[in-house]
């Protein structure tokens, strides 16, 4: 009876961590695709002068109309549901089971008695999580930036680009951009997560008084502490990794620009090794191409736009997710 007991228990937790997860991420993929359209437009350009963020979102506006700002919403919502119900539901088992091996029974798991293990396993446990969702989801996520990267006027089709993607490259070209995928997205979980149990725990502290029990990262914490946690880690993670999400971005958008260049009446055999040299897979070539051709400063195009999206998006994320969890139903 304790063993049914504790696995409708175990089954019942994972349920809301799923359903806290794809609510969190709906509310967090409405809010601000704009901004993840912006930043994939000043990342994909090659000028060496652009506008700023606010400059190319007006243009967008004007140019494509107003819609044009949610382009991909439906790739980032389908992306949602397998993306933050593994990640998250991942992590908090990880998170969870890390402690118990570091910490045994000790549920109070406050700053001056486990300064290691505080650090470490948000870490860890964020990584792994990461690791696994990002894997699973990067094919479609090549689909969302293709379709906010390119300038077009017909709709985006992605059953076209897909297959265009198989008939060029092969099956394996659907999770291109997956090494600088993980290389961006593991480290920023790291310090995410880290940063965001510290900062919570540093909130808590100074709002003991308040409370009539100890902190306890298993009990829940207020709406606004998660927060505001969520917004400095990543904002803090979010800046650290810009650059390689550049990298990223420019490796992705590489399939359909390829297309588009084949496809092109004016593209003439004598530039064929030019223009496969401006495409690359490789991250190190495209480290170097940006580095020629933009300096330095290219490799943080999309940062404003970019910290604009990641730091709301973690607040909005990870308080909606804490506070859907918490709910009794």
């Amino acid at each position: 009876m304790i063993s049914s007991s504790t696995s409708n228990s175990t089954e019942h937790t994972v349920k809301k961590q799923m359903i806290a997860s794809i609510i969190g991420g709906m509310v967090t993929a409405l809010t601000v695709t704009p901004l993840d359209v912006v930043k994939t437009r000043l990342q994909t350009s090659t000028k060496s002068k652009i506008g700023g963020t606010v400059d190319t979102l007006i243009k967008i506006t004007r140019t494509e109309g107003i819609h044009t700002l949610w382009r991909g919403l439906g790739p980032s919502l389908l992306m949602t549901i397998p993306s933050s119900t593994i990640y998250f539901t991942t992590y908090e088992h990880l998170k969870d089971y890390m402690y118990k091996l570091t910490d045994g029974d000790n549920i109070n798991r406050n700053i001056e008695n486990t300064t290691h293990s505080r650090f470490t396993v948000p870490l860890l446990a964020g990584s792994l999580a990461r690791i696994i969702s990002a894997t699973f989801t990067s094919p479609i996520e090549l689909i969302r930036t293709n379709s906010q990267g390119v300038v077009q006027k017909d709709p985006f089709n992605s059953v076209r680009l897909i297959r265009q993607i198989y008939t060029n490259v092969g099956l394996t070209g659907l999770w291109r951009g997956l090494i600088p995928t993980l290389i961006r997205d593991v480290p920023f979980s790291a310090f995410y997560w880290s940063g965001y149990e510290i900062t919570k725990e540093i909130l808590m502290k100074q709002r003991s008084h308040l409370y009539q029990y100890p902190y306890n990262s298993r009990n829940p914490t207020p709406f606004f502490v998660n927060f505001l946690s969520g917004a400095i880690s990543g904002t803090f993670a979010a800046i650290i990794t810009t650059p390689i999400d550049v990298i990223k971005t420019r490796i992705q958008m590489s399939v359909q620009q390829e297309q588009i260049l084949h496809q092109s009446p004016n593209n003439q055999q004598s530039n064929s090794s030019n223009n496969s040299k401006s495409f690359s897979s490789s991250p190190t070539q495209n480290l170097k191409m940006i580095i020629e051709k933009e300096g330095w400063k290219g490799l943080t195009k999309g940062m404003v736009p970019r910290v604009a999206k990641v730091s709301p998006a973690c607040a909005i994320m990870v308080s909606t997710y804490e506070w859907v969890k918490s709910v009794h139903f």
